[in-house]
């Protein structure tokens, strides 16, 4: 496909089908509860951000998806963590590992993410982030 209907197809389609999308799940009550409860999360945690990172030990999560709908059928792909103990990683804890989704995963996600549907149907766990 040439780059120019590419992009007219991000700018009219894709843009368009996300909006439908978003709209969708704003009216779910899942949605309302998660915002109410990153909120008051976010809150809590004010006097943590005047901290001196150099001295916490912390994990680092990153969890890869084939969207962000996930009662629309959107799956985690892949998840990975490292822990961090004074700035410094320690590699003998780090953990990764990819999922096999139960649907496609679109082109945009493979492009984004680097992980191929070939890839993803070898791994020996079965994604299961749905509702």
């Amino acid at each position: 496909m040439p780059d120019d209907i590419k992009i007219l197809k991000y700018l009219f389609w894709d843009q368009l089908f996300f909006k439908h999308r978003m709209n969708k799940m704003i009216q779910l009550p899942e949605y309302d509860h998660a915002l109410t409860s990153t909120e008051r999360f976010l809150e809590s945690q004010k006097g943590i951000m005047d901290k001196d990172l150099s001295s916490c030990t912390f994990t680092i999560f990153d969890l890869e998806t084939t969207g962000f709908f996930p009662n629309m059928g959107d799956e985690i792909i892949s998840i990975g963590a490292i822990k961090v103990k004074n700035f410094e990683i320690l590699y003998d804890e780090a953990f990764y590992t990819i999922m096999k989704p139960i649907n496609k995963i679109p082109k945009t996600v493979e492009e984004l993410t680097g992980l191929s549907g070939e890839i993803l149907t070898k791994a020996s766990i079965i994604s299961c982030w749905h509702t």
